[in-house]
């Protein structure tokens, strides 16, 4: 620096200016060829997760790209974790913990999920969790140890929201039929299980199974206390993203919806997340909840906010990372911001909303405060009860998705109940056929 600084002391002004535009040209070409080495990195990193993470099945993580440190579940003795390509279980997963991007190791981690959360068990497809740079998440949810009940009855027995006879009917199942059970409620008179067909947990009376097992062992279970899949409720932090360094993607996680599915509900550091298609999330000083397609209800003690197509939605954390506030309003997000992100690596391809102007933000607002409203069927427990009903409003911002969900119907009646969505959603449900229970 010393010996540049005297030659252009001693130069001429025209020969000093076109030396500050050569050392100028130089040094952007060295910062040209680190940023496409850099992109070339992300790429390379991307394209071999698509390829060894390609049999990554239900309730999986892989691990795509260095580094990713995996921590077990307490009383898992063995987790194989330790390399890209290895693929695990997420139940027996306590954490993971990914790199953010250093140039001088070529380290940036990337891990994979497919997760069933809510999904119906009988349907194939998996929502698609793509973790990215500098990120960390914990698993919420405890491993739960089911025990195999038999339906003991002459004719086909209700599955109930709760456990009592006057919760609603989720469906009923067959004389004979296997299926798990989660736990029993505390007067010990009714089973909780699980749907074998939608994965939906649901209460049958005690007296219409059996087992091999005790059933006065299973552990009780409150009412309303929820059920998750594995991962469907973790905790996760993101290192700090800085919009101006567009060479590389934000540090985040990706969760992406199969199409046609409806919504899917998760438990993200506390926070409820209602969510149909594709959508970014980032964990700081505040959970930002970024939708590229579809929409996303970000709920905090009944305060819902949504993220619609093109927008983006924030919650306050606290040093625990969980809510520290309501959710804020949408606002409008960055779209060069959102295309650093690599959303054409999840299973379907995604078409990027534009973001959003203020006054598109409130129609949309106003459309879903004013749109969001169903009526339940009604029905009793005999042959031929009643069951219409309104389903639940459809979207207006569902690309890609969910357009085409069921509308609900609680009609508990044996039986046709029928339903119609009313709206854009505009699908239809069917009461359920009842006996026993």
């Amino acid at each position: 620096m010393i010996l540049i600084r005297e030659v252009i002391l001693i130069m001429k002004p025209t020969r000093l200016f076109v030396a500050i535009i050569f050392i100028f040209i130089i040094a952007t070409s060295v910062f040209s060829v680190t940023a496409q080495q850099d992109d070339a990195l992300f790429d390379v990193a991307l394209n071999a997760t698509d390829e060894i993470c390609a049999e990554t099945g239900r309730n999986q993580a892989c691990y795509g790209h260095i580094l990713v440190d995996a921590r077990p579940q307490q009383g898992v003795t063995s987790l194989t974790f330790d390399q890209a390509g290895d693929i695990a279980d997420v139940a027996r997963i306590s954490s993971l913990r990914l790199s953010g991007f250093d140039p001088d190791t070529g380290a940036w981690g990337v891990a994979l999920m497919r997760l069933q959360a809510n999904l119906p068990t009988a349907r194939m497809e998996n929502i698609t969790l793509l973790a990215f740079g500098d990120v960390e998440l914990e698993n919420a949810v405890e491993p739960v140890e089911t025990v195999p009940v038999t339906i003991q009855a002459s004719q086909r027995v209700n599955v109930r929201t709760g456990p009592a006879s006057v919760n609603g009917v989720l469906g009923t199942l067959a004389p004979g039929a296997t299926v798990e059970a989660l736990g029993q409620s505390e007067n010990a008179e009714w089973i909780k299980i699980i749907m074998p067909d939608s994965g939906q947990p649901g209460w049958v009376s005690a007296s219409l199974v059996a087992s091999e097992f005790d059933l006065d062992t299973l552990d009780v279970i409150a009412a309303q206390e929820p059920l998750f899949g594995p991962m469907q409720a973790f905790f996760f932090s993101s290192g700090e993203n800085d919009h101006s360094l567009t060479e590389i993607p934000p540090n985040g996680i990706l969760i992406q919806t199969p199409e046609g599915v409806g919504e899917v509900n998760l438990l993200i550091n506390e926070v409820n997340i209602q969510l149909g298609s594709t959508v970014f999330f980032e964990a700081d000083d505040e959970l930002t909840v970024t939708t590229l397609e579809g929409h996303a209800d970000v709920t905090v003690d009944g305060f819902t906010e949504t993220a619609f197509a093109g927008t983006y939605v924030t919650v306050p954390l606290g040093d625990d990372f969980t809510p520290a506030g309501r959710p804020n309003p949408p606002q409008p997000f960055d779209e060069e911001y959102v295309n650093r992100l690599p959303h054409d690596h999840l299973d379907r391809a995604v078409e990027v909303s534009p973001a959003l102007t203020q006054e598109e933000i409130t129609v949309l607002t106003n459309d879903a405060a004013g749109d969001d409203t169903g009526t339940d069927g009604s029905g009793d427990d005999a042959d031929n009860g009643g069951g219409d009903g309104n389903g639940g409003s459809g979207r207006p911002d569902c690309p890609g998705n969910s357009c085409e969900a069921p509308g609900r119907s609680n009609g508990n009646g044996g039986g046709n109940g029928n339903s119609n969505g009313n709206s854009n959603g505009g699908g239809n449900g069917k009461g359920n056929g009842n006996s026993n229970g």
